[in-house]
């Protein structure tokens, strides 16, 4: 990374999440948080971006949340994987996406409903699943 951070002992989560948004304006896909700090923001921009799900659909870079439309089921999901990033899919429709049939190792298959979520760690066998909450 072109800058560093150096984080005391005494600051807390939300100050180190709120400076890194507010004070980096360039791609910081892979800053990583020091040992008990989270970063549950996008870094790129406050927003998070939409694709549309389809076998093989692509994340855009650099994105921690995205929002995927539309009901096509899914086993792949295609791209530039970096080891160990942390990704959280946030649906509006209801697709499935199937676990272990693909690239995506899920714990059992994930039927999606309007406001769920998925979320997917990058591994060197695929995309492995850290977490879902399916309202």
């Amino acid at each position: 990374h072109p800058f560093g951070f150096n984080i005391g002992a005494n600051v807390s989560n939300t100050n180190v999440v709120e400076n890194i948004t507010k004070n980096c304006t360039d791609d910081y896909s892979q800053l990583t948080a020091p040992s008990g700090m989270t970063l549950a923001r996008n870094r790129k921009s406050d927003t998070e971006p939409t694709i549309v799900c389809a076998d093989g659909m692509v994340l855009p870079a650099g994105f921690d949340v995205i929002t995927v439309t539309g009901n096509t089921n899914c086993s792949n999901i295609g791209g530039p994987l970096i080891q160990n990033k942390i990704v959280t899919l946030r649906f509006t429709g209801t697709p499935t996406l199937f676990g272990n049939a693909g690239n995506i190792k899920l714990v059992s298959n994930f039927i999606a409903t309007p406001d769920s979520t998925l979320t997917l760690m990058y591994t060197a066998s695929g995309l492995t699943e850290v977490g879902r909450a399916v309202v």
